[in-house]
């Protein structure tokens, strides 16, 4: 007869030491006291996080910019909505090619479309303008800290290896 070992119950002070990162450490299997490391996940990349943050928040822009072109009725209400709706799927779609390497062309893109959506409503330009500085400054800053995080990385592989 093979007797198996109790099954060890995480009490929420293991649950709540044990979380790194968002990621918990699962329970040993067996009574030998030693878990394995905790499984960490790829750090993703600051510049990535911030055009796309950008991106997103240009989304609801171009929303209630739309909602003030109808309620100023500044062109027939589908033409304003027609238009409102490409420039939220220019958004998206260039949030969504920040992965790639046409998504910072893409995302330069759609902030000289919003600069030019001034043209339509005056207080788009300020907004554009505001918004494109957030670019430029998260595109400058991501890749910054990006490059410092491999730095550190190579830093930490070159002095575990030594």
């Amino acid at each position: 007869m093979v007797t198996t070992p109790a099954a060890h119950v995480p009490s929420p002070d293991d649950q709540a030491a044990s979380a790194v990162d968002g990621v918990r450490e699962a329970p040993p299997a067996t009574g030998s006291g030693t878990a394995p490391p905790p499984a960490r996940r790829p750090q993703r990349s600051a510049r990535l996080i911030f055009c796309l943050t950008v991106l997103t928040l240009e989304v609801f822009v171009v929303f209630f910019a739309t909602l003030v072109a109808f309620g100023l009725q500044l062109s027939e209400p589908g033409v304003a909505w027609a238009v409102g709706g490409a420039g939220m799927l220019v958004c998206i779609v260039a949030a969504y090619l920040q992965k790639y390497p046409i998504g910072l062309v893409a995302g330069y893109v759609v902030q000289a479309l919003l600069l030019l959506s001034g043209i339509l409503v005056p207080m788009m330009l300020v907004i554009g303008i505001v918004f494109a500085a957030i670019w430029v400054t998260g595109v400058w800053l991501g890749g910054k800290i990006d490059a410092e995080r491999l730095e550190r990385l190579r830093a930490e592989r070159a002095a575990a290896a030594s």
